[in-house]
């Protein structure tokens, strides 16, 4: 509904909105009772005010007015100038008479007040103050929301679908809400409730819904479905609203962000109405997390200008999404003394940086722990490279098109080698050695055994092994990987164990 004051806009806005034909006009004065006018109470879930409250003789009982229309969780957006503008004040004061309007509410030279004045004459209402504001650029106008609360008296009630295996957690969140207020039903998956308008799913708490299920239980579902073909059972729901939040464990501290939880969705329901989506939820270390979604068009993307004589590093934006990998700028430090700048060619990737990538350990600015290229500058007391130089190295936070390191990290390759072959053997090699001469203390004459031997630290192992002239024994997963060793490595059948089958004494 649009209103104005004066019918001599409502036609200029029945030009502008022609198309728009769910639109209806309606002269309202806000300074008089709006439910004498014909309006409604309580019947708006969003009031837009552009930049005409303040031209009211009362911000109290225009305030006022407005929220007899609001909803119960509605909500009221201001746009309204605000601050000091000093050259408005100067052109505008006294030429027109509602610049006066104020005089008689604490508004003496100008009509507008700042959000310190609005926050309180919102709250006086019984509105939540301002629950946020944006500001115009380079204008002095400022875009506030207020809320009218829910009412105690308002809350629905809610109703508990638990799982008759249920051992308790389901009591405990009852508990929790009805200290809270509200008035809690329990059921099953198959009395389901016919008038709630909140349902909290709690089947899968103890064991998922489906798993170990009797013959008696199976026939209740299919029951169950088969009952939902009965028209009167299944109805079309456009703007049913589904939320889940998951949690690692049903403890008291889930409990309690869960009713958290379904107080900001009750509090939120209008959006949740007018979207006809719920959103998930997870539950990490204590905080509720949310996804977000922002679309951004393809082509705006992909045309950002990009310098390409700016190192770069690849960097991960969300910790286990991997499609979310983007070339970020990144700062370029001096070269010490002893230090080496490269310019990558190859980085080699292992099951360490998928667990990085993942949150399982470490930091994800330090995903790529080898790599190769080539020698771009050296520091004074770098003797054993030099510009142009070919070199493997081992340095965390290498997936860079440019590093810095400590000098003895680099080692030149030989001329047949190739990048790819050179940025994979660090980190496995390095493996090997550590495991085997530094810590296994491998001698000639002993045996090894080496499992995963067609891994990159197998084959490595089987390498060392032989350079230390011990005996190597492997196990691998498949018949392809016998052969490879066979042919490959030169290994025996005879010492060659498939690891998926069990091997009799």
């Amino acid at each position: 509904m649009f209103t104005d004051v004066s019918s001599g806009f409502l036609e200029a806005a029945r030009k502008r909105f022609a198309q728009r034909t769910s639109i209806e006009y309606s002269v309202l004065d806000i300074t008089r009772d709006p439910l004498s006018q014909g309006l409604e109470p309580e019947s708006y879930d969003l009031i837009v005010a552009a930049n005409v409250i303040h031209a009211t003789p009362s911000l109290h009982d225009s305030l006022t007015n407005i929220k007899k229309l609001l909803a119960p969780g509605g909500r009221l957006l201001l746009q309204e100038t605000c601050g000091n503008f000093m050259l408005l004040e100067y052109v505008m004061q006294g030429f027109l008479p509602g610049w006066w309007v104020g005089e008689n509410d604490q508004r003496v030279e100008k009509p507008y007040v700042n959000v310190d004045r609005w926050r309180k004459e919102l709250l006086d209402i019984g509105l939540s103050g301002v629950d946020f504001t944006t500001h115009q650029f380079n204008e002095p106008i400022v875009n506030m929301a207020s809320t009218r609360p829910i009412p105690p008296a308002a809350q629905d009630n809610i109703t508990l679908l638990v799982s008759e295996h249920d051992s308790g957690a389901a009591t405990e969140v009852s508990r929790q809400f009805r200290s809270h207020g509200s008035i809690v039903e329990l059921c099953g998956l198959y009395n389901l409730p016919r008038n709630s308008r909140f349902v909290i799913v709690l089947l899968d708490v103890v064991s998922p819904l489906l798993y170990n299920l009797d013959e008696e239980g199976f026939q209740q579902l299919k029951d169950f479905i088969l009952g939902l073909s009965n028209h009167h059972e299944c109805v079309n729901v456009p703007k049913l609203c589904i939320s889940t939040l998951e949690v690692n464990q049903l403890d008291d501290e889930a409990i309690q962000n869960l009713v958290s939880l379904q107080s900001h969705i009750h509090k939120h329901e209008i959006c949740h109405r007018w979207t006809g989506r719920g959103r998930e939820y997870a539950l990490v270390k204590g905080v509720i997390h949310t996804v977000s979604l922002q679309s951004v068009p393809a082509t705006q993307e992909f045309t950002k200008p990009i310098d390409n004589k700016l190192p770069k590093k690849l960097s991960l934006e969300f910790i286990g999404l991997l499609d979310t990998l983007v070339w970020r700028e990144h700062s370029h430090s001096l070269l010490g003394d002893d230090e080496v700048e490269i310019d990558v060619r190859c980085v080699g990737l292992n099951f360490r940086d998928i667990a990085i990538s993942y949150g399982l350990f470490g930091y994800t600015e330090d995903m790529g722990y080898e790599g190769s290229g080539v020698v771009r500058a050296v520091g004074s007391k770098v003797l054993h490279l030099r510009p142009g130089d070919r070199v493997m190295f081992g340095h965390p936070g290498s997936l860079c098109t440019r590093r810095t390191m400590p000098a003895n990290f680099a080692h030149k390759i030989p001329d047949t080698w190739s990048f790819e072959k050179s940025a994979g053997l660090i980190v496995v090699y390095a493996t090997v050695i550590w495991c085997l001469a530094v810590v296994g203390a491998l001698r000639n004459g002993q045996t090894g055994l080496v499992h995963s031997a067609c891994g990159g630290v197998g084959l490595a192992a089987i390498r060392f092994c032989e350079m230390r002239g011990a005996q190597v024994y492997t196990t691998v997963g498949s018949e392809e990987k016998v052969q490879y060793l066979v042919n490959e490595c030169h290994i025996p059948r005879s010492r060659i164990l498939l690891s998926r089958y069990v091997v009799s004494p």
